[in-house]
């Protein structure tokens, strides 16, 4: 895979159908090109800039901007009937529903037959002007290769959605409120010296977690997802979405222990029970959440790589925030060599300390900060290979965020030469500067002497998720029709916000991981697992 230098924006999405068609000039010219941007998260400011940019080097040419929150039901609304909007390109956070249309084709809508959107091909296999490279092998390689389809069998590529950006998801920390705590130690490597260190904030009078339940929020899928991926592989994660474990299609997809894992890992430190969390957690909305990093009243949230950007007309401090690679979970000993005991959960406090020093110490040599001779004498190549792997893991959800033109838009090829247009060095750049450092998921050599300026321009927030990304295995790039046909969910009926379940203020109300895990498989019944290889074509 490139190296990730660095990624870019997330968006929620909700929108009013009648926001998309409210144009200046509607775009019956062929001239004017209509561009619906979701405004969650990044706004459309980066946007906008490129869109001046177009017009100046494309005389005549208008791109108006709409700001919209695109919710999938309207999205899904203005497709099947194409005379509800007359928006040309979207720029949307719903590419994983998009390849389910993609996959439908003439089903999709009754009004309009074949793909409801247009093959862009062309563009991929188009030279970006004025450099060797077209826009396809300038996209980063997961996200090329998930936007890939083969729908008539024929051995050629075909494309109908570009990404945009990357949307990589860990914890946010208070910078001056954690290295006071740390005193001169590193960062936690493993989810135990995390807990240590949230015991120690919380000892000086600091909310160690604060967390949003609004609905749009769902960034614990962020680490405990990483955690599950860690311990299980990428693969093996990878194969729960697809529904098949040991090769073959298995409700026992549910019993993975990573999922467990990870669960527990986020009980850990949210469990209401275990006092880590900021009491008003439940009723905060994002934004309020998000200022208690700033204020210092909470020391770590999970979130996104957007967090700069979307808080950046608050008036608190922006210096003093950073983003943290999610630490390796303690669990992993149960993968190494050296590890002679069973179920890790049932171990003594001592000997999971016992195991952690030597767990933390490989993450310091994978990481660059520990010498090799200072590696316990135990250790095996093969144990710093998978512990290099399950560092190297990192969570987006920027599968969904995805660029389209309609197959019926009016000004077709005039939207393929703005996409072509986007990918340009300096107007990825230009992007960058109008949204706070961000970078869309194409190569941009910060190493040129002429980029440095650019990089150091970053703020220090930006910089930490540079250093996490650059060169990173992001997680979850699967989207199959047992997904978006048959209705695969990683928890079963339970909501994907799963930390709902465990800061209820209500104690009677509360699960436990072993609860959530338990449910799932309870839940996903032979009948029930049936009609999900039923609706995806898999039964």
């Amino acid at each position: 895979m490139k190296k990730i230098i660095l990624l870019v924006l997330s968006f929620v999405m909700a929108v009013s159908t009648v926001a998309l068609t409210g144009c200046k000039k509607g775009n019956n010219n062929e001239s004017v090109l209509e561009i619906a941007v979701n405004i969650g998260g990044y706004g459309s400011d980066g946007f906008k800039a490129i869109a001046r940019k177009f017009e100046e080097e494309h005389k005549g040419t208008e791109v108006n901007v709409k700001d919209v929150y695109l919710r999938a039901d309207q999205l899904e609304a203005n497709l099947k009937n194409p005379r509800a909007s007359k928006t040309d390109l979207y720029v949307t956070g719903n590419g994983t529903m998009l390849k389910g249309y993609v996959s439908k084709g003439d089903k999709f809508s009754s009004s309009y037959k074949g793909v409801i959107l247009e093959d862009i091909s062309d563009v991929y296999n188009s030279k970006v002007d004025g450099e060797d490279i077209t826009v396809g092998d300038k996209m980063y390689d997961q996200f090329r290769e998930f936007h890939t389809w083969d729908l008539d069998d024929d051995g050629e590529e075909e494309h109908y959605i570009m990404p945009w950006h990357a949307n990589i998801m860990s914890f946010i920390y208070n910078t001056t409120v954690v290295n006071k705590a740390l005193n001169g130690k590193p960062i936690p490597r493993t989810t135990l010296e995390f807990e240590q260190l949230c015991k120690e904030i919380k000892a000086d009078g600091v909310n160690p977690f604060v967390l949003t339940l609004d609905p749009s929020a769902h960034y614990w899928q962020g680490p405990v997802e990483t955690w599950w991926a860690q311990y299980e592989t990428v693969e093996e994660y990878n194969n729960f979405f697809r529904g098949i474990i040991d090769g073959k299609f298995s409700k026992d997809i549910y019993r993975a222990r990573g999922r467990l894992v990870g669960l527990k890992e986020m009980e850990r430190f949210i469990f209401a029970s275990n006092g880590y969390i900021h009491k008003d957690s439940p009723s905060f909305e994002f934004a309020t959440a998000q200022n208690t990093l700033f204020s210092g009243v909470s020391a770590f949230m999970a979130n996104g790589c957007w967090f700069e950007n979307e808080m950046k007309l608050s008036d608190s401090k922006k210096d003093n925030i950073a983003m943290m690679k999610t630490p390796v979970t303690s669990v992993m000993v149960e993968k190494l060599s050296f590890y002679t005991d069973c179920d890790y959960f049932a171990l003594s406090d001592s000997k999971k300390n016992e195991y952690d020093l030597i767990l933390a110490g490989i993450v310091g040599y994978v990481d660059g900060d520990v010498e090799k001779e200072d590696l316990d004498a135990r250790v095996k190549e093969s144990d710093i290979e998978i512990i290099r792997q399950a560092r190297r893991i990192a969570k987006t959800n920027a599968s969904s965020s995805s660029m389209f033109i309609p197959a019926f838009a009016k000004n077709k090829e005039l939207a393929k030469e703005f996409l072509k247009f986007m990918v340009r060095d300096d107007n990825l750049v230009l992007f960058m500067n109008k949204s706070s450092g961000s970078h869309l998921v194409y190569d941009f050599d910060f190493s040129k002497e002429e980029n440095k300026e650019v990089f150091n321009g970053l703020s220090a927030f930006r910089k930490s998720v540079y250093e996490i990304e650059k060169d990173c295995d992001l997680i979850r790039f699967v989207n199959e029709p047992i997904q978006y046909k048959g209705g695969l969910e990683p928890y079963a009926d339970l909501s994907t916000q799963v930390e709902s379940y465990m800061i209820s203020a209500n104690a009677g109300d509360r699960k436990t991981a072993q609860e959530i895990y338990d449910h799932c498989i309870k839940y996903m019944d032979d009948d029930r697992w049936n009609n999900v290889l039923r609706l995806s074509g898999n039964l």
